[in-house]
């Protein structure tokens, strides 16, 4: 091979390139070794002493829904088959209306932002708008476009406030404005 082809080749491919420069080996002195060292370790210390707290968190609240689930069925198993049946109904029902309410919240979220979409509202403020209720999430979205679409205008007319700028092209628009001495 002529000279000119042997340095413009690379050796391997990129990646062996990039590991052979991360494999550089950089050399501390002792004292420097020792610094990081303890640098390290403090960090290592301070981060399982973190996770170790979190873990003893999570421990105790999972303690606390056990020692619950024990205490309710203990006051459960006091209770007559009657009065269990309408406990265990009562909260089947509670379950059941939160499940409704998280639903209507859902379906009212998408209509707000078909609603915003069509106004060419942000969808990102919808949540402003949306509440269980089909027609007071309707109301606000229709108050909150109304609103935008004001603020807006009323923006945009103070920031177009002023003269236009003057049309220095065309001879008569200076000669109306009475800038002849502009020439």
């Amino acid at each position: 091979m002529p000279k000119d082809e042997e340095d413009t080749q690379v050796s391997g491919t990129p990646e062996e390139t990039v590991q052979e420069e991360n494999q550089e080996e950089i050399s501390f002195t002792e004292e420097q070794q020792e610094k990081v060292n303890e640098l390290i370790s403090s960090r290592l210390e301070r981060a399982e002493k973190s996770w170790k707290a979190k873990l003893e968190k999570l421990q105790q609240e999972a303690q606390l829904q056990i020692q619950k689930a024990k205490e309710e069925g203990e006051r459960l198993a006091k209770l007559s088959a009657e009065e269990r049946e309408k406990e265990v109904l009562e909260k089947q029902r509670q379950e059941n209306e939160e499940r409704e309410r998280l639903l209507s919240m859902r379906e009212n979220k998408l209509e707000a932002i078909s609603i915003f979409s069509k106004a060419n509202v942000p969808i990102e403020l919808v949540d402003y708008v949306v509440d269980p209720d089909r027609e007071k999430t309707l109301e606000k979205a229709e108050l909150f476009i109304k609103n935008y679409q004001t603020s807006v205008e009323q923006t945009v007319a103070k920031k177009l406030e002023g003269e236009p700028p003057k049309d220095v092209n065309n001879k008569n628009a200076i000669l109306k404005t009475g800038l002849k001495s502009a020439y």
